[in-house]
């Protein structure tokens, strides 16, 4: 991640002693809605990574109800005012779920599945296993006329696309106003449940008739 220095300096302001009863309700809340994991299960360390995200962007702390880099932001605490425009970033960063629309020599194109936005993904590193139409759950920064990918993306098996889409334009349809949240953690608790059982199909487990 381009800016790992600040979004280490981010962590360590909202873990310390004084902010830990908001994180274990910040991770007690996140797995309860996206399916709890365990050190051994494969994809912990993404599971992790998006949960920390969740507190460091997402979590509203008591009293001012501020996320922690919002706090951070109105305290001015970072160390190098030239990396302020880097914490600026973090006041901006977009959750959502994603189709892949095309990959470039360092970028990738996604949509919005939500919103219909395409945005530009600034990304180096080649993306094993990456390709068009591939469907994830991913947060991204703001970087100047692009974004970059925080980590803690999460992808969606290929043969769930259909269902995932369809469920989708029915829920936009009849509550175009539905909580994207409460559905990307829908689908968290969903593709566990697939990493689990691989026994099981995919459509079998991203079945919305029978969630």
């Amino acid at each position: 991640m381009l800016f790992q220095p600040q979004f280490e300096e981010l962590i360590a302001f909202a873990s310390d002693a004084v902010f830990m009863p908001e994180l274990l309700k910040a991770k007690s809340a996140y797995f309860s809605a996206t399916g709890e994991v365990f050190e051994d299960d494969a994809f912990f360390e993404q599971q992790m990574a998006a949960f920390i995200n969740f507190y460091l962007f997402d979590w509203k702390l008591d009293g001012d109800q501020l996320t922690p880099a919002e706090r951070f932001w109105r305290d001015g605490r970072f160390a190098t005012p030239d990396d302020a425009p880097i914490f600026e970033s973090f006041l901006e960063t977009w959750l959502s779920l994603w189709e892949v629309r095309k990959l470039g020599k360092a970028s990738v194109r996604l949509r919005d599945l939500f919103t219909d936005r395409d945005v530009e993904v600034f990304e180096r590193r080649q993306l094993i296993g990456l390709t068009k139409g591939d469907l994830m759950e991913a947060r991204l920064a703001p970087m100047g006329d692009k974004f970059v990918f925080m980590r803690g993306s999460a992808f969606h098996p290929s043969a769930a696309r259909k269902s995932i889409l369809a469920e989708i334009k029915r829920l936009k349809k009849q509550a175009p106003s539905f909580d994207t949240r409460d559905f990307i953690c829908v689908l968290s608790r969903m593709r566990l449940k697939f990493e689990r059982s691989r026994n099981i199909a995919a459509e079998q487990i991203y079945n919305f008739s029978r969630k």
